[in-house]
């Protein structure tokens, strides 16, 4: 009996022992382990999350000389078309070319500035001579008669000079007459055609 009081008790001993171990493998481990496992769900997640960021930043930054580009074509556009406040520039940019080939701008024509661009024109320090026409409700043309003197050279080089400016100049008419025996300056009466946005 000795044997067997010995082995039942070794029996509840490992029934305790093992009992035991479930019991700290559910209280201790179990938690533990559910634990990680939501913590590397929440890992994977949060690197989904910082792969789609980063993706999106990528292609934000992909963009960055696209958005470059058109920022410039759209201050090009600003340039060329100018808001009506603005209009005294093209008269102003017109006097630079002139300066700058060495012809001289004579007269506008007898027309009176008309519509809103007269006080910007004036202010500009503009002679008569621009007529303003409504193209659309937010563009209008602005028409100018003009005479240039210079030479012949000088003349021409004006003239590549506004073909190759930023600004919009369209040329509607040209008469060139033929030049003074005695100053062999040249005098040509200019149509000149420009374009603004207007003013809200």
């Amino acid at each position: 009996m000795g044997k067997n009081k010995l082995s039942a008790l070794s029996l509840v001993i490992v029934l305790g022992g093992v009992a035991l171990a479930i019991l700290i493998i559910y209280l201790v481990v179990m938690p533990g382990y559910q634990n990680l496992k939501k913590s590397s769900l929440s890992l994977a997640n949060s690197k989904a999350e910082l792969n789609a960021k980063q993706e999106k930043l990528d292609n934000l930054k992909s963009l960055e000389p696209t958005m470059q580009s058109s920022n410039d074509k759209v201050n090009a556009l600003r340039y060329a078309l100018p808001r009506e406040k603005d209009m005294p520039e093209v008269l102003y940019v017109l006097s630079a070319i002139a300066n700058k080939d060495g012809v001289y701008i004579g007269e506008f024509s007898n027309q009176s500035l008309a519509g809103s661009l007269g006080t910007a024109a004036a202010a500009a320090g503009a002679p008569g001579g621009a007529t303003v026409t409504e193209i659309t409700p937010t563009v209008k043309q602005l028409s100018m008669q003009l005479t240039i003197l210079g030479d012949y050279p000088k003349l021409v080089a004006f003239m590549k000079d506004l073909e190759a400016s930023r600004k919009i100049f369209q040329v509607e008419s040209l008469k060139i007459i033929l030049p003074d025996p005695k100053t062999n300056q040249v005098s040509t009466k200019l149509g000149l055609v420009s374009y603004f946005q207007v003013d809200n």
